[in-house]
C-alpha cells in the first residue's frame, strides 16, 4: 500500500480486492482467466477502490526441478508445495512435478500453521524456500533449508543454507546427512 499525491493505492491479490468489497468487473474477470489460462497469479492494482490494472505473476520451473521432487520421492520421502500463488497455477505445478500435496493461495502464517499441523500429526518436515514469507515455515520446520541466492531473513530463519541455488544440493544435503548419522551410529556400536 501506498500514498501518492494523496491517493491510495494497493497491489495484491484478488482475494485482497474482494475481501474489502471492491467491484470486480467483467472487462477485469476476462482478463484475470487470460492470466489463469496461461498459468500466471492474477495481482490486482487498486486506485482508491477501483481495480485500474493486472499484473501477472508466473516462476519459470526450474529445469532440476523434475528431478529434484523424483529423487526425494524414491527416497521415501513426501514432497508438497505451499505457496500464496493461485489454485490454478499451482495446481499445474504440482502437475508438472508429480509432488504428492499442494495448498495454494496461502499467507506467510498460514504456510507455518501447515508445518505446524504436520508435526502435530507425527510427521517430521523439512522446508525448502528463498522468500521473506518462506521465513516462519522455515523456522518452525523441523529442518529448514534456504536458498542461498534468496532473502537474508530465509537464511537466517533456516538450518541449513544451500550455497546459491542449484536444487539438487537438497538432496545432497540429505544423503549427507544420512550418511554422517549412519557414520555415527557405526561409531558408537
Amino acid at each position: 500500500r501506498a500514498v501518492i499525491q494523496e491517493r491510495s493505492f494497493t497491489v495484491g491479490s484478488l482475494n485482497l480486492a474482494r475481501q474489502a468489497n471492491i467491484v470486480i468487473s467483467s472487462e477485469v474477470e476476462a482478463k484475470v482467466n487470460e492470466l489463469l489460462d496461461a498459468h500466471c497469479t492474477p495481482i490486482a492494482v487498486l486506485m482508491e477502490e477501483k481495480i485500474i490494472g493486472l499484473i501477472g505473476l508466473t516462476d519459470e520451473i526450474r529445469f532440476e526441478s523434475k528431478q529434484v521432487v523424483s529423487r526425494l520421492r524414491s527416497m521415501g520421502l513426501r514432497v508438497g508445495i505451499l505457496t500464496g500463488d493461485h489454485y490454478a497455477v499451482t495446481r499445474s505445478l504440482a502437475s508438472k512435478l508429480a509432488v504428492d500435496s499442494y495448498v495454494s493461495e496461502i499467507l506467510p502464517s498460514e504456510k507455518h500453521n501447515q508445518i505446524t499441523q504436520r508435526q502435530a500429526l507425527g510427521h517430521k518436515v523439512a522446508m525448502v524456500g528463498d522468500g521473506i514469507n518462506d521465513a516462519p515455515a522455515l523456522a518452525s520446520a523441523d529442518v529448514g533449508v534456504a536458498m542461498g541466492s534468496g532473502a537474508d531473513v530465509s537464511m537466517e530463519a533456516s538450518d541449513i543454507t544451500i550455497v546459491g541455488s542449484d536444487l539438487k544440493a537438497v538432496v545432497k544435503s540429505i544423503e549427507l546427512s544420512k550418511a554422517t548419522m549412519s557414520k555415527i551410529r557405526q561409531n558408537l556400536f
